[in-house]
């Protein structure tokens, strides 16, 4: 008896041993990883000027105008993260319902394949792990990326994720930026390289977001969902 809880003992500590090693490992890639991130001199903004007003959508054929939703998580990572409860079909049917032509799911760290096969698919996925939710959706994706700052991001950090991430994907936008104050409104107004901000959907409502970046010169777009 004796004998038998000892190596059960002996087994405990091997593995509180292994989980402390992975843990200052983890540690120090992290600590290095914020170590060596850039710093940027952001430009100066430039505000909008001129005699003429701007419509992004002048000369469109609204004949071609899709209804679409690209912020929506379904169930994945073993129903750990958002959308636990959502099964693909039942995404589908809902949106279909309300009139959706293009229907992305935006997993986490995952790009749903679910339709892959339509015409109107679209790869899609919310990037970001941290703390504070500095996430982005990815539209138009070709892969994932799993470079992160999972403790705190300065401005420079998050021009720095920005960059990494825009050569993988079509757009990059900002998600849900009041959500744990991930984003401050005023880095709307230095960022670039993004091609819009997630303003509306159902836990926040990010207006002053969008109207620094337009005040600024920026010339991007929102998602609503």
């Amino acid at each position: 008896m004796l004998k038998g809880l000892k190596t059960i003992w002996r087994m405990i500590r091997f593995l509180l041993k292994l989980i402390l090693y992975f843990l200052i490992a983890l540690f120090l890639v992290v600590t290095v990883e914020y170590l060596i991130s850039p710093v940027y001199i952001f430009p100066e903004p430039v505000a909008f000027s001129g005699r003429q007003l701007f419509n992004p959508y002048d000369g469109i054929d609204s004949n071609y105008w899709r209804k679409g939703n690209f912020q929506i998580q379904s169930e994945a990572w073993g129903r750990v993260t958002d959308g636990r409860k959502n099964t693909n079909e039942a995404i589908d049917s809902i949106y279909g319902l309300l009139g959706y032509d293009i229907i992305a799911t935006s997993d986490y760290q995952k790009i749903n394949r679910h339709g892959e096969g339509s015409d109107i698919y679209i790869p899609v996925y919310e990037h970001g792990y941290g703390i504070y939710k500095n996430h982005h959706v990815m539209i138009g994706a070709d892969k994932v990326i799993w470079t992160d700052y999972p403790v705190f991001q300065t401005m420079h950090h998050k021009q720095h994720m920005v960059n990494i991430l825009r050569p993988t994907c079509e757009l990059v936008f900002i998600a849900h930026p009041k959500l744990r104050l991930g984003w401050a409104s005023e880095d709307m107004t230095w960022l670039t390289n993004y091609d819009g901000i997630e303003v509306l959907n159902g836990y926040r409502v990010s207006i002053e977001h969008w109207d620094a970046a337009l005040s600024a010169g920026k010339n991007v777009r929102i998602l609503a969902d």
